[in-house]
């Protein structure tokens, strides 16, 4: 028997929590539940979902399992949406399909699972999965879509959990690329963003500057068929156009998308000589030293070369 005001709603603190992961706490709290969420990736986390999930699985998902893993037995439900596409007339990775599947194939004394299909590929359907959770916590669907329009007036402008923060003066802008699963996980990413700010750089992303056009700098003829490898290429062109000093790409070994979009990526990259360009790719056995090495030099040849 569920009872609202004292269920605990677990949320694995990976993939599309570093995006919408504020709207979905403030969901829950507006709708009387609690809100759990898993505590931030360690090497244990990556670990524990590295055993659990198959071995082709990308960095992000693999992790996702272990933080699911964290929250069996601590929690009354947990969250995990059925996401076909995010947007109109794009997709994301399938593996965001089949993750509720997968995690009841897999993942023992898993917890009852709220599991809304969300598909906008044609119309915007939150509100519509919203209804659904509200009716599964025993609740109304209108108080569900209330919920989820005060969560979003309440959460409208913050930025993405892990964005950086207080950023003081710096010599140089670094433009970070990249899925926000990817770099604003510090385990995922190896503290990337952080790292970078004690190098005396500024770091943007895409979630924090203004894309300002809603075109394809590549000219590739059709739309990407990837939501998240769109929102990559449009930020790539800000970048390029003189926004920042330099760019670091992040992606994870194993990414089925990101192995195109990042070849891509840096071909356009490439032929901006005056904006040095760093790929950097992270799997579970990823060491923080040769990051930081490279990092280091990265930083350092831009400093180089504006002294001439």
């Amino acid at each position: 028997m569920i009872l609202i005001g004292t269920t605990r709603i677990g949320i694995p603190r990976g993939l599309f929590y570093y995006e919408l992961g504020h709207l979905w706490m403030r969901f829950f709290e507006e709708l009387g539940c609690q809100p759990v969420v898993s505590g931030p990736t360690t090497k244990q986390t990556v670990e524990t979902g590295a055993r659990l999930a198959v071995d082709e699985a990308c960095l992000p998902v693999k992790t996702y399992f272990g933080h699911v893993a964290s929250l069996t037995g601590a929690v009354d439900l947990l969250f995990v949406p059925r996401l076909v596409s995010t947007e109109r007339c794009g997709f994301i990775c399938p593996k965001f399909l089949g993750l509720p599947d997968m995690l009841k194939a897999v993942v023992p004394n898993l917890p009852p699972l709220l599991m809304p299909t969300v598909n906008e590929y044609r119309r915007p359907q939150w509100r519509r999965a919203a209804a659904q959770i509200a009716i599964g916590l025993g609740l109304t669907a209108r108080q569900g879509e209330e919920a989820w329009q005060r969560a979003q007036s309440a959460t409208a402008d913050l930025p993405p959990p892990g964005a950086p923060a207080g950023q003081g003066e710096a010599d140089l802008t670094i433009g970070v690329l990249g899925h926000p699963y990817n770099i604003y996980d510090p385990g995922i990413g190896l503290s990337l963003l952080g790292r970078l700010q004690q190098l005396g750089a500024r770091v943007v992303t895409p979630e924090l500057i203004p894309l300002k056009s809603s075109g394809d700098p590549l000219r590739l003829g059709k739309p990407l068929f990837w939501s998240l490898g769109r929102r990559v290429l449009r930020a790539a062109g800000e970048f390029r156009q003189g926004a920042v000093d330099g760019v670091v790409h992040l992606v994870a070994f194993g990414c089925g998308p990101d192995s195109l979009v990042g070849e891509l990526v840096e071909g356009y990259m490439r032929q901006q000589p005056s904006c040095p360009y760093l790929l950097l790719t992270v799997d579970e056995h990823s060491g923080e030293a040769g990051l930081v090495t490279r990092l280091e030099a990265f930083v350092d040849l831009i400093r180089w070369g504006r002294a001439g």
